[in-house]
């Protein structure tokens, strides 16, 4: 599914409406199920909308950035994604 939108965004969606609707109704699935999880994390945590709303920014991009770049090299995909996780491990103690 990652590749598949990935390609779209990259190749479909500057072009055509329908593919443009499809990735940012996935992309804005993704940004709604993070949202949530983080919402609830931050009420529990005291953080503010502000915060929660920074956080899923940078996953969104990270996520896309993940797909784009497992592509291009496995290995560069993993590293960011253990780079990613390690920064939200932080946001527990922050």
């Amino acid at each position: 599914m990652g590749g598949l939108l990935v390609n779209t965004a990259t190749e479909l969606a500057a072009h055509a409406a329908e593919a443009h609707r499809a990735v940012e109704d996935s992309w804005a699935l993704l940004h709604g199920h993070l949202t949530k999880s983080l919402e609830a994390a931050a009420r529990a945590g005291g953080k503010s909308r502000k915060t929660v709303a920074r956080r899923v920014e940078l996953l969104v991009g990270t996520v896309i950035g993940v797909l784009a770049t497992v592509r291009l090299d496995p290995a560069d995909a993993a590293k960011l994604a253990r780079a990613a996780a390690s920064e939200v491990e932080s946001w527990a103690d922050a």
